[in-house]
């Protein structure tokens, strides 16, 4: 089938038309037509050009999982997290002795996990239950810079620029040093986080927040309701909330799973 002038609609029967400098997408039979129809095309090329560069972005990031199976995967983003928190510690960070409890370690893995949906470091296809529980198993282990070395046989496992240190840069989008601030995106998830205690416990022993000024729980004032039924309805919005926030990072049970799996068994690297 041949194309046509995206003008004038002429044929590309006689000769071979040019595309758009910029998008590469509107076919035009000459300059004239292309400068004539600019003022339309203009809009559509800003629109092609920046869905192109996202797409070109995204599948530049998660390269380093494409000669990789899924299980090796898993692993490797799990060494990925683990070398960048040696790392913090190892230069004494603000954050760097944060890293002990189950609750610190669920919420510092969460938000490398949010960030890394963010910015594109998770390629396609990705499985949230495989990451998590290749995670439970290596999170509570330290891992060093020996340790690189013994699995991959140095620092870089394909070139220069798919290195585990480089990945966390893409993930956090900033360096270990310096780290000691949060960028925009960072501090957003932290906040997020924290305002929804995710992975904090109660005294009373369950994962619901109590807070009485709580959003979420306004029809609580509703003077028909027993003190069970305001119980009932703050516990299930609080897990629409909870839920919410994990919602592109695999849902909520994975987390508490992983959570309830680390308490039982912290191994070496984590404390009660």
């Amino acid at each position: 089938m041949s194309r046509a002038c995206a003008h004038c609609l002429k044929s590309e029967e006689e000769e071979k038309f040019k595309t758009c400098g910029k998008c590469k997408s509107a076919l035009y039979c000459g300059r004239d037509c292309q400068v004539a129809a600019w003022p339309t095309h203009k809009g559509e090329c800003k629109r092609i050009t920046q869905i192109q560069a996202e797409e070109a972005a995204r599948a530049s990031t998660s390269a380093w999982a494409d000669v990789l199976s899924p299980a090796e995967r898993y692993e490797w983003l799990c060494d990925c997290f683990r070398l960048r928190y040696d790392d913090i510690y190892c230069l004494g960070g603000a954050r760097s002795r944060t890293f002990w409890t189950p609750e610190s370690v669920c919420g510092e893995l969460f938000v490398f996990s949010k960030l890394a949906v963010k910015n594109n470091v998770v390629p396609d296809g990705w499985c949230w239950n495989g990451f998590l529980a290749k995670a439970v198993e290596l999170v509570k282990y330290a891992f060093e810079k020996s340790d690189v070395r013994d699995m991959y046989g140095g620092e870089t496992i394909f070139n220069a620029m798919t290195t585990l240190r480089f990945i966390g840069e893409m993930v956090y989008q900033s360096p270990v040093v310096g780290f000691n601030e949060f960028s925009p995106d960072e501090g957003a998830v932290y906040e997020a986080l924290f305002s929804s205690a995710l992975f904090e416990e109660d005294e009373d022993g369950d994962d619901d927040d109590d807070d009485e000024d709580d959003p979420w729980t306004t029809p609580l004032d509703d003077p028909r309701m027993t003190p069970l039924d305001r119980a009932e309805l703050k516990k299930n919005k609080n897990s629409e909330k909870k839920e919410a926030l994990c919602g592109d990072v695999g849902g909520l049970r994975p987390w508490l799973d992983f959570q309830d799996e680390l308490r039982r068994n912290p191994g070496p690297n984590i404390g009660d």
